[in-house]
């Protein structure tokens, strides 16, 4: 599932305008480019401190981490205090499944996300997920397709849903 930004770290290291990040950013559990697991993240780029604003809003310290298998760069941004950071976002998001989607969907759609270097996997386990999904909504005979039928009957799914 989702890194947590609470799993985030990155050792903070000491610059002439503060705390900066540091080389390493651990914690994703995937690299939302390619979604390698483990991904090994190097940084890039990051501000020497904390940065301005002329807004008022709080002085972030921000990074850039570029993946060792694809060499995509993620931008995070955190407060750093003493020797821990506190991680307010990673950008891009990493692919998820809502919380809202009721299990076991959610964790088929999840796989989905994480197969998709992976084609064919990616398209069964999507599929799976749809499955489950009719099932939930008590539409169990049948086959898929004429389950997505009647789905699409009972206005469950839209007409490009069900295409």
């Amino acid at each position: 599932m989702m890194s947590a930004l609470s799993d985030l770290k990155t050792t903070p290291v000491s610059t002439g305008n503060g705390l900066a990040m540091g080389q390493q950013l651990t914690g994703l559990k995937r690299c939302p480019h390619c979604g390698v697991a483990s991904p090994n993240f190097i940084s890039a780029w990051a501000s020497q401190g904390p940065t301005n604003r002329t807004d008022g809003g709080a002085r972030l310290n921000w990074g850039s981490h570029c993946c060792t298998s694809c060499g995509a760069i993620v931008t995070c941004c955190a407060v750093i205090q003493g020797n821990s950071a506190t991680f307010l976002g990673v950008f891009p998001d990493p692919k998820t499944a809502h919380e809202d989607i009721p299990e076991p969907a959610r964790t088929f759609l999840q796989q989905a996300y994480e197969t998709l270097h992976a084609p064919d996997a990616a398209a069964m386990v999507a599929g799976s997920a749809v499955d489950a999904m009719l099932k939930e909504h008590k539409l169990v005979e049948g086959s898929l397709y004429s389950r997505i039928d009647e789905a699409l009957a009972k206005n469950l799914l839209t007409k490009g849903m069900a295409d």
